[in-house]
């Protein structure tokens, strides 16, 4: 699953249980394989995704890449 998917289909989770109260959201210390991200919902609903290291590295290239450029 890809990143922008993960975000959409967390982002479904979070409007079909905003109703129950607030999603208890976290991530597992990390391992050689990235770390698992969870989220949830009082009302016993939950959702997670493993997130690889790989994903991890390019987010933060792209971060990094995003704030020394200037202009478009």
């Amino acid at each position: 699953m890809t990143g922008k998917t993960a975000l959409a289909a967390y982002r479904a989770f979070q409007a079909a249980h905003a109703a129950h109260g607030a999603l208890l959201v976290s991530a597992d210390e990390p391992n050689a394989a990235g770390y698992q991200v969870w989220a949830a919902c009082p009302c016993g609903g939950g959702w997670e995704r493993q997130v690889s290291l790989d994903e991890v590295l390019a987010a933060a290239h792209k971060d990094q890449v995003g704030r020394t450029q200037h202009g478009p």
